[in-house]
């Protein structure tokens, strides 16, 4: 996916290429509400690098906090991605890159499925799947980088003065501060539909909406209605297209680290 386009999202740079000096942390996070979900992260070395926040496209029922909480780091991997494609010798050594997240569920399935022999059918009936699939593919993309995910826990400012906390923690808190900001925009625009994540092919789409959770459900009602054998091909089909490489599991050379602290 090209950094032009990142669905809804904008960025900020707040200096050169300095990824060849010190090392680089990330974080993200997202904010929901009824019908919005809007994510912001922030890169930062000794001081913040770049921030970008967004929109999270999908249905209403589809928005839940461990899908959101992924795609705020979906979107923060692209970034980074994209710009060392375009910048190849700004680490002049092989990297280390920390990203915190306040969700230890999502890093968790990020490291299960990373750590995978091979996807399994269940896998990929799980819900927000194409997310997860296209996190992978991100960190592949990545390559020779080392990709470190950390937990941190959120909502620190509300209990303990700020100017006590740690960088990570500070950065989770303005990234909340930047998602909440961003609901306000969110809500002035019509909402999209689910997209169609090219990592996440093939896909399931029934009434022209792309199925990313309860897909065994969402075939059953189908299948209760007796519309499943007699769908047009407008209304229910299973697109299939070829898949983006990328080498998954423990013969992976890619690196990934996922700790709690």
């Amino acid at each position: 996916m090209a950094l032009h386009q990142l669905p809804l999202m904008t960025w900020q740079t707040h200096s050169g290429h300095p990824l060849s000096r010190t090392p680089v942390l990330a974080c993200s996070d997202t904010a929901i509400d009824t019908k919005f979900s809007t994510f912001s992260w922030i890169a930062y070395s000794t001081h913040p690098l770049w921030q970008g926040k967004g929109i999270i496209p999908g249905l209403v029922e589809d928005i839940y906090s461990g899908q959101s909480e992924a795609f705020g780091i979906f979107m923060t991997l692209c970034f980074l991605s994209n710009y060392l494609s375009n910048y190849p010798d700004s680490y002049l050594k092989l990297p280390v890159i920390t990203v915190y997240c306040n969700n230890q569920g999502v890093l968790d399935r990020i490291q299960k499925l990373h750590q995978a022999h091979t996807i399994q059918s269940h896998d990929t009936t799980a819900d927000a799947y194409d997310i997860y699939i296209a996190i992978q593919t991100a960190l592949c993309k990545l390559k020779p980088i080392t990709i470190r995910f950390l937990h941190v826990k959120g909502h620190q400012d509300h209990n303990k003065p700020t100017k006590t906390l740690s960088i990570q923690d500070r950065l989770n808190i303005e990234c909340n501060k930047h998602a909440t900001e961003y609901l306000s925009i969110a809500q002035q625009i019509q909402l999209k539909p689910n997209p169609a994540i090219p990592q996440c092919y093939p896909h399931l789409v029934i009434n022209n909406q792309v199925i990313v959770r309860k897909v065994q459900d969402s075939l059953h009602k189908c299948s209760v209605h007796a519309r499943l054998p007699h769908l047009h091909a407008e209304e229910t089909q299973l697109v299939i297209k070829r898949p983006q490489q990328c080498q998954l599991g423990p013969n992976d050379t890619s690196p990934l680290t996922i700790h709690t602290q």
